[in-house]
This record gives structure tokens, sequence and C-alpha cells, in this order.
């Protein structure tokens, strides 16, 4: 990044991308901001700015490679999984800045070493705990299909229909839109009435074996029993 990319950067304030910090000295705390943005859109953490006033303080050399290897650690101690992050210095009004880009995840949802799932919430962040949400989580980065091993002895009545009707729907919204079936009308809709609008000649054992949910055995993977059980 270019010193005058990064100082319009700063000046513009901590947002959903970017957060500002005069040092880094708690590898847990730094590593629940990584989760964040692993789990949201990613984000850059620039180290050497008052995130109260936006003032560049700078760093030494040696503050460089100190904050440097707390940023490593905290990348690979504190966050579940483990993630790599990109880290450059650079010099704005002679003044030497840390920006460590953290990419969006694609093996979410990532936790900290409590196991806390966290987001990004504007400038801030926050706690996961609504099951939909995770399943959207998994679902956009592809995590729900990764998984794709089977379990022994587990059928069609292991899943529950409430979360199913759910993953379809987001999955082949404008299909269901297509059909006249909203988020709102979930409830009252049956799964086979999902299904018709997304496949019509498949039955739903036949939907998703096709989408790796189910193999022809009947059994379910560890990822669809994670999200719609």
């Amino acid at each position: 990044m270019k010193p005058q990319e990064l100082k319009k950067l700063i000046s513009q304030g901590e947002t959903t991308t970017v957060q500002l910090k005069r040092s880094v000295d708690n590898a847990y705390d730094i590593g629940t901001e990584m989760v964040a943005f692993s789990n949201s859109y990613g984000g850059k953490i620039i180290v050497g700015v008052n995130d109260k006033t936006g003032e560049i303080t700078g760093l030494s050399y040696d503050e460089i490679q100190t904050q440097n290897n707390l940023l490593v650690n905290a990348a690979s101690e504190n966050v579940k999984p483990a993630i790599v992050i990109h880290s450059d210095t650079v010099e704005v009004d002679g003044k030497n800045l840390i920006v460590a880009t953290i990419s969006e995840g694609m093996d979410k949802p990532y936790k900290d070493n409590k196991g806390i799932i966290w987001v990004k919430n504007g400038s801030d962040k926050r706690k996961v705990f609504s099951n939909t949400e995770l399943r959207v989580m998994m679902q956009r980065c592809g995590t729900l299909s990764a998984d794709t091993d089977s379990v022994e002895k587990t059928s069609y009545s292991d899943i529950n229909p409430k979360y199913l009707k759910q993953f379809l729907y987001e999955k082949y919204i404008e299909f269901c839109r297509d059909a006249k079936i909203f988020s709102n009308t979930l409830d009252s809709t049956e799964i086979s009435d999902i299904v018709k609008a997304i496949a019509p000649k498949l039955s739903i054992e036949q939907l998703l074996t096709n989408i790796e949910m189910m193999d022809k055995q009947g059994r379910f993977s560890i990822a669809t029993l994670g999200v719609c059980r």
C-alpha cells in the first residue's frame, strides 16, 4: 500500500474493514479481531496509530519486530483454525507503521482459543450465537459441502425440517421466490413444495444426493448434520 493511500485510510477512521492500534500487547484480544475479520469480509489492522485521535505515532525498529511477532503468534495460536496474515511496513510522514492484512476466511466459522465466534459489527465486533447465522456463514464460504464424509446410521429422520427448509431456501432463493415461497412463509411451506420449486422432477432424497448433502445409501454428511440437525 502506498503511503498516501494509507494516510487517507487512517484519516477515515475505523470501519468494518479497518482497525487502528497504537500498539498490540495482548495476543488474545488481537486474535479476536482477526477472527472477526476472517468470519466477515477481511480487513486491515494498522499498528502505530492512535485509534482515538487518528494521530500517526509510528513504531521504532524494535517495536516493529516485536509487534510483527505478536501478530503472527496471535494468528496461529489465538485463531482456530489458524490463519496466515500478510504484514507490511509502510512509512507515512517519516513514521513507520505496520499494516497487517487478514483475508476473508475460506474455512468459516473461525473461533478464538476460547471457542467464541466473532464477526464484525460496524467498526466493532460481536459474538455469534445464532445457528441460522452460522449456517449462512458456512454456506457462503462453501464449508457446508467441504466435509462430505458420510456418517454411519444416519437417515432423513436425523434432520430438523425447519433447518433444512431454511438452508434450501437460502441456497436456491431465486427459485423459491419465483414459486412465491418467501422467508416469512417457510414455516408453513412443505419441504416437498420447496423441492418442487428447485427441481420439479426430483425427490427430496435425489436433490440432497445431487448437492452432496446425502450419499446414495441415504446417509448424511458431517457438514449437513452440523447445520441441519
